[in-house]
């Protein structure tokens, strides 16, 4: 995760006013995240749909903020 975490950071082409701070929690979101194709079962699933939708901002991604 961390080797993710340092890449993205790196790697990132972000706004001048995007802070380093913001920047960490973006990467670290990005490499916690459920890897594409993953198959998930019907717990994790519904777990997933539940913290989602329990969230202040659902519709929010820090990945998309900083590209």
């Amino acid at each position: 995760m961390l080797e993710i975490l340092l890449e993205d950071y790196k790697n990132t082409q972000a706004d001048p006013s995007t802070s380093a701070k913001e920047k960490v929690a973006a990467g670290m979101a990005c490499a916690s995240a459920i890897q594409y194709g993953k198959v998930l079962n019907q717990g994790e699933m519904e777990d997933l749909f539940d913290t989602l939708f329990a969230c202040q901002a659902p519709n929010y991604s820090p990945k998309a903020n900083l590209l």
